[in-house]
């Protein structure tokens, strides 16, 4: 563990509920705010009308300023503007539709 840039020989002596978030009080608070949050960011963010289904073919960028376009099938519908797509070699990442064209 790294503590104001030292590396530590020992452990820090904590509290384990601390750690844990047992304890908690602020966290139905904060889980309240972020719930209203991504409800606002889900109801005001637009896809330019890309509507994609599980089971669809689609061709993907792995960044926004990247050339490169990789093929892969649509697995889940993580939310309004997120995908998880299975590429040709198995692995499954999460883009958004944004990056993302249906295959021809």
């Amino acid at each position: 563990m790294i503590l104001l840039n030292r590396n530590l020989r020992s452990r820090v002596p904590c509290i384990s509920h601390v750690l844990n978030g047992e304890d908690d009080k602020y966290k139905d608070v904060l889980n309240e705010r972020n719930r209203v949050a991504k409800k606002c960011f889900d109801k005001t963010t637009k896809v330019d009308n890309r509507v994609f289904k599980v089971g669809d073919q689609v061709v993907f960028r792995e960044e926004i300023n990247s050339k490169v376009r990789h093929r892969g099938i649509i697995v889940k519908i993580v939310n309004p503007c997120s995908y998880d797509i299975m590429k040709q070699n198995g692995r499954v990442v999460n883009r958004s539709g944004n990056l993302m064209w249906l295959d021809r």
